[in-house]
């Protein structure tokens, strides 16, 4: 082989670097490789299944939801995100305060069907999300055909849009943790209480109902509801 068919392995050394430069191509690609839109779906599927299993009578009770948040709330999400999904706190106005006592005086009933279209919409927000990481990927991909401004604010989006995908688990992050089991601080996933190693989602909700507790089940639906609004409007 070294005398006749590729003499030197010249060929043989060319095809490895250009296969080994693909590979890492393909394994690497510059925007984070994290679907939004599937995470989005599956949020959707756990809380429709969770909402089956709440009591009937619990659903006329009355329900905080307003999604104003404490300074020691603020202080964990910019710790937990390195701040990048810090909630935008406005001053207090007319609007904000009637929307205040709106969200305080609602059914339990009515803040579920508020959840389902948040999460629709957080659906569409991170459809959009992805899309921008694909186009982000392709403008990349042909960085050196670009004028040299061009190339600059591409490196600037893509560690904007890189940011949201790196801390975007985090969110999801609650600082008390579980009831009687703060050292679970996921809202979405856990080991379930009674299965071992097995998963349960949104256990917050879920133990909540099995626990007959309304209480508990009413402050974990508020904190999946702000989490999902605080979120949609950072990707958004």
């Amino acid at each position: 082989m070294s005398n006749f068919a590729d003499k030197g392995f010249v060929f043989h050394n060319l095809a490895a670097k250009y296969l080994s430069l693909l590979t890492l191509a393909l394994s690497e690609p510059e925007i984070i490789n994290f679907n939004l839109r599937d995470y989005a779906k599956g949020l959707v599927e756990y809380y429709n299944s969770t909402i089956h299993r709440v009591p009937e009578d619990w659903l006329s009770k009355p329900i905080n939801l307003d999604e104003d948040y404490s300074s020691e709330e603020i202080s964990y999400i910019k710790k937990v995100t390195n701040g990048n999904y810090v909630p935008v706190v406005f001053d207090g106005s007319r609007c904000r305060m009637m929307k205040k006592m709106n969200e305080k005086n609602i059914t339990l009933e009515k803040a579920i069907k508020k959840t389902f279209k948040k999460l629709k919409s957080f659906g569409k927000t991170s459809n959009h999300f992805d899309s921008q990481s694909r186009y982000l990927q392709s403008e990349f991909d042909k960085l050196p055909n670009l004028p040299f401004w061009q190339r600059i604010r591409l490196r600037y989006q893509i560690k904007y849009h890189n940011k949201a995908l790196k801390y975007f688990e985090r969110n999801f992050l609650h600082e008390d943790g579980l009831f009687n089991r703060p050292w679970f601080k996921h809202t979405v996933f856990a080991s379930g209480r009674f299965t071992g190693y097995a998963g349960q989602n949104l256990p917050g909700l879920n133990e909540a109902i099995e626990d007959g507790s309304f209480e508990r089940f009413a402050a974990w639906q508020k904190i999946f509801f702000k989490t999902i609004e605080r979120v949609s409007k950072r990707l958004d």
